[in-house]
């Protein structure tokens, strides 16, 4: 039978099996009432993640329901203990090396500044436990410090987009009730970024009644405003930082507000705990092999995203790895110095990132020697762009795709340490240690049978509070179960391993047929002329929905030759009619968000202004 074990927030921790089951037909709570499942289908799928112990994923055969096993267990403290506690045993390693600020902190270094600023939030900034705080700034080392020190303090922190304006700004500080804000000021390197100060100098008190005081973490000043100003390196000047008590934290109390991408609209606000954070960090770290000896990872994804902030700042900070920044904006040229002059092991890149690299590698001619691992995730990856990069950089053993959200803690599903290219270049893994992920029916809500196409559940120590002060989208995406609900569509294979077929809000509908932009999008990459594509629907008086195809081209002559009607006669040959695009569009670049996400909705609105088509 299938017992479950929950925390005191009723969040599932782990699923415990019991066998010696008859093989008569039984019910199982927690799948489906509405089928039976036959107990002689129990199937036990062995799989292998550390090199000193194994994890498994337990698969319910025929049906798409697993599980990840892991000799590890989930950690209950927060991330300040975390930190604390990688400072005692590498006092003297680097933790972090910011190239573009000419700077390296040592875990010890950083430690005693967290203390620093803990101990001034309390009596400079008159801070407490559950307050929220917003940082507002690029990827820099204060960033780093400014998370940890509220992590230790028990504040709330809400991280904004650096390419913010007005209007984003204060939407986000208004959600958030955030009391301080932390932002870069006059004068500041960040301006190439952003005009931050002179922006919060438009700030007033009537539209952001809960905000206080603004910090200026770097640069000249801030502009006049009706805010009390302070600056951090006043604050770090406030006391010595002598220690600060360890056990006032919990593990299940909030750490993070982090506003959604918005590729379908307006952002809401996940909530985050220690519990969600560390636990996603330290069981993947494990998986991916950042637990070892001498890791050094680049991290050129922004702090203020899920990836940057699990994957760069908490998986720093608990398994005690260096990571080094690349700058205050991503550049290509100078991802690859920082990989080869850091001689970094891993990198966290997203999928436009990869394309660069891979267009960087060639047209200079190198490679990086040193980078054995890449993680990448947060949009799709196709097989196409997966097999170039192996191609031009055949030091990479490992080009693991990460499958997470926001809501999610950054990671579900994950390629396991050691499976091949071949095993992964077409799927997103298997559940991560200690989380439940199932394919259900989208119209009766049934477990979907092994291959079968379903919306993907997931439900595990990851998932997020809910989204801050908005119950009824929490109760839209997180069910009465506590299964999270995706959005994606999916397929599981009988090990257990994913493979994502599109997002349903994407999915297209063209005279009945169901077609995902994903399948046209994978094809299109084969083109030897395409560089990068993305499909989007746009409204059709006879189908309903017809399929746009934006298409960049590669920068070569032959290339710049490409017609509409070659794209579409290249795709009538490998899929079936319904699936061409009526129209294509030959782009320079893609609206995304500032993780590489492409922005689908932005894509019909701008595909029906350019063809002239009417909304519906």
């Amino acid at each position: 039978m299938l017992l479950q074990r929950f925390n005191a927030n009723k969040r599932l921790i782990a699923p415990i099996w019991t066998y010696g089951l008859s093989s008569k037909s039984s019910s199982f709570n927690g799948f489906s009432s509405r089928f039976k499942i036959d107990c002689c289908h129990l199937n036990y799928v062995s799989q292998q993640r550390f090199a000193s112990s194994s994890s498994s994923t337990f698969v319910l055969h025929p049906y798409s329901y697993a599980y990840g096993v892991s000799p590890a267990s989930l950690e209950y403290y927060s991330i300040g203990d975390a930190l604390q506690l990688s400072s005692e045993k590498r006092a003297t390693q680097p933790a972090i090396i910011s190239g573009h600020q000419q700077l390296t902190k040592t875990f010890g270094d950083l430690n005693t500044e967290v203390n620093q600023l803990v101990n001034a939030f309390s009596s400079s900034l008159g801070l407490k436990k559950g307050d929220v705080v917003a940082l507002w700034s690029s990827n820099c080392y204060e960033w780093i410090l400014i998370q940890l020190a509220c992590a230790r303090a028990g504040l709330i922190l809400c991280t904004l987009n650096p390419v913010y304006k007005l209007p984003e700004l204060e939407y986000a500080l208004v959600k958030s009730s955030a009391k301080v804000l932390f932002l870069p000021g006059l004068s500041s390197e960040q301006t190439k970024v952003n005009d931050f100060a002179n922006i919060a100098g438009n700030l007033n008190k009537k539209n952001n009644p809960d905000l206080e005081k603004l910090v200026q973490i770097d640069g000249d000043s801030l502009p006049g405003s009706n805010f009390d100003r302070f600056t951090l390196t006043d604050l770090l000047k406030s006391n010595n930082g002598s220690s600060t008590n360890l056990l006032r934290v919990n593990s299940d109390d909030p750490a993070i507000i982090m506003f959604t991408s918005g590729t379908t609209g307006k952002p809401k606000g996940a909530l985050l705990s220690h519990c969600n954070l560390l636990n996603n960090a330290q069981l993947t770290a494990r998986r991916l092999g950042l637990d070892e000896p001498g890791t050094v990872a680049a991290i050129p994804v922004p702090l203020f995203h899920i990836f940057g902030l699990v994957y760069g700042i908490t998986m720093m900070a608990r398994m005690g790895i260096t990571i080094t920044l690349t700058g205050y904006r991503y550049n290509v040229k100078t991802l690859v110095s920082t990989i080869n002059e850091n001689q970094c092991s891993h990198a966290m890149i997203v999928p436009a990132m990869t394309i660069d690299l891979i267009n960087h590698l060639e047209k200079n001619n190198i490679t990086m020697p040193s980078l054995k691992t890449i993680i990448t995730g947060s949009a799709p990856t196709t097989v196409e762009t997966v097999q170039r990069f192996l191609k031009v950089n055949p030091h990479t053993e490992n080009f693991l795709i990460r499958y997470g959200s926001t809501e999610t803690g950054g990671c579900m599903t994950m390629p396991h340490r050691g499976d091949k290219p071949d095993k992964t270049k077409d799927n997103v893994g298997a559940p991560l240690e200690l989380t439940e992920v199932k394919i259900v029916d989208r119209k009766t809500g049934d477990l979907t049978k092994i291959g079968e196409q379903g919306e993907l559940y997931v439900r595990g120590h990851h998932v997020m509070l809910g989204y801050w002060k908005d119950p009824e989208k929490t109760k839209e995406t997180i069910n009465d179960s506590n299964w999270f609900i995706s959005g994606d569509i999916a397929t599981m294979d009988e090990n257990g391993y994913v493979r994502l077929v599109g997002r349903a809000k994407e999915l297209i509908i063209r005279g009945g047929e169901n077609v995902y932009p994903k399948e046209i999008e994978e094809l299109l990459h084969q083109h030897p002329s395409v560089r990068e594509a993305f499909v989007c629907g746009v409204p059709d008086e006879r189908m309903g929905e017809e399929i746009c195809a934006w298409v960049k081209l590669k920068d070569t002559e032959e290339a710049k030759k490409l017609t509409t009607e070659e794209v579409r006669k290249f795709c009538k040959d490998k899929i079936s009619y319904f699936k061409v695009p009526k129209y294509v569009l030959f782009v320079e670049d893609f609206p995304r968000t500032p993780t590489g996400k492409a922005q689908k909705f932005m894509m019909t609105e701008k595909s029906i202004e350019i063809f002239g088509l009417s909304k519906k």
